[in-house]
């Protein structure tokens, strides 16, 4: 019988420090890849962090969030399952076939519909660029391009759902303490650096007054000296 190897990495919003299991089932039992990974990869993120905590009100309104920025992005199927998590910890995460977990911990932080919507939206980044599915992460380097690459595409979608880039600032600021150190600062410099308006020629002689420029990514930063495992990803 012909079987599918399927590769799958834990898509933790606030920064995966996540495992990679391997899989192995007849294809003909299910049709869609996607739905078999999250499906099974399921059951172990769900026990990891305490279970389920079904809340009708919070899942409604996650999916109310999720449907509204997932529409910039084409490849999400717009059947979205929302679950929180009943642990204190900081994280949120996202799984193939469109399922998307908060922890208790966090949600009862973000303090507006936005900042729980860059949450979502970071979320759906990681499904649209297909990152479960890519090779294990080698170091702390490509791990941080992945979260600035899903932090560009999430802004993307905030903004198509007329939401402002401050919204992800203020989430990646949120969960600075529980990233490896320096992340947040590299992250928050990129939505700034990439979001910020571009100055038009003046038409009329007079002074202009430039505002502070803060350092683009290919600057020096901050050194990050934890090597996070990929089982725990930052958001």
């Amino acid at each position: 019988m012909r079987r599918l190897s399927i590769l799958l990495v834990t898509g933790l919003a606030l920064g995966c420090r996540g495992v990679m299991p391997c899989y192995w089932t007849p294809l003909r039992e299910w049709p869609n890849p996607a739905a078999l990974a999250g499906s099974r990869a399921a059951l172990a993120l769900e026990a990891r962090y305490g279970g389920v905590l079904r809340d009708a009100a919070a899942e409604e309104r996650m999916e109310r969030l999720g449907h509204l920025v997932a529409q910039a992005a084409p490849g999400i199927s717009g059947d979205l399952q929302c679950r929180l998590l009943d642990t204190d910890e900081l994280n949120a995460a996202s799984l193939p076939g469109d399922r998307l977990y908060l922890t208790r911990g966090l949600y009862v932080r973000l303090r507006c519909d936005e900042m729980l919507a860059a949450v979502l939206a970071h979320e759906l980044a990681h499904i649209e660029s297909g990152d479960h599915f890519r090779p294990r992460l080698r170091n702390w380097r490509d791990a941080i391009d992945r979260e600035v690459a899903a932090d560009d595409r999430a802004v993307k979608y905030l903004g198509a759902a007329g939401i402002g880039p401050e919204a992800m600032i203020a989430v990646v600021g949120l969960i600075a303490e529980v990233q490896p150190q320096g992340w947040a600062e590299i992250r928050i410099r990129r939505i700034t650096d990439s979001t910020a308006p571009t100055s038009a020629t003046p038409t009329t002689a007079g002074p202009t007054t430039a505002g502070p420029r803060i350092a683009g990514p290919g600057s020096a930063g901050p050194r990050i000296l934890s090597r996070p495992r990929i089982l725990s990803r930052p958001l």
